[in-house]
């Protein structure tokens, strides 16, 4: 009878085992990178998870996709990005990629810890996600990420997210010309 049990068991532990690496291979195969991290009633932020990194300077580099929910908040972006590029047609921008970089830097007067956040670079996309333009960065403005911001939820979230990588650098970040603008 211990032998029939211990069989039993054997045979429930493999049918499960090969259940859970059916599903987890199913879910792997048709996940996308981008990750719900956060929603306000104008706008889903998503991050890639596959483009989040550290390196050993401690700077951190994730991307973000803003989708816009409400009109109020696409016209506001639409009117930003036509300044930015006046020749170009921004009337179907229906979601906008942002490349960031990211770093946490010691303030000494007070003995706090202060989140900078550098954007690279601005894809904007239309419905059909076609690329209509995009915007680079001024390399030398970091802004201070405030507490209880959603802009500081999502760095943090971002940096849960992220893996280490000592040497990974970007031509466009170097921190000896950054100011940092609170």
């Amino acid at each position: 009878m211990l032998l029939d049990c211990s069989s039993m068991a054997k045979r429930m532990l493999f049918l499960l085992l090969f259940l859970c690496t059916s599903l987890h291979g199913t879910a792997l195969a048709s996940t996308s990178p981008w990750v719900w991290v956060y929603s306000t009633n104008t706008t889903s932020y998503y991050l890639n998870t596959k483009n989040c990194l550290l390196n050993n300077q401690g700077i951190e580099f994730y991307t973000i996709k803003e989708v816009y929910a409400d009109e109020v908040t696409r016209q506001n972006h639409i009117r930003v990005a036509t300044r930015l590029h006046p020749l170009q047609d921004f009337s179907d921008l229906k979601e906008e990629v942002i490349l960031y970089a990211s770093v946490v830097m010691h303030d000494n007067n007070v003995d706090e810890y202060h989140y900078y956040q550098h954007y690279r670079y601005i894809y904007y996309y239309d419905s059909a996600g076609a690329l209509i333009a995009v915007s680079k960065g001024r390399p030398d403005y970091w802004f201070l990420l405030r507490e209880d911001t959603f802009s500081h939820y999502i760095d943090i979230v971002a940096r849960k997210w992220s893996i280490v990588s000592p040497d990974y650098r970007q031509p466009d970040i170097d921190m000896s010309i950054a100011r940092f603008i609170s």
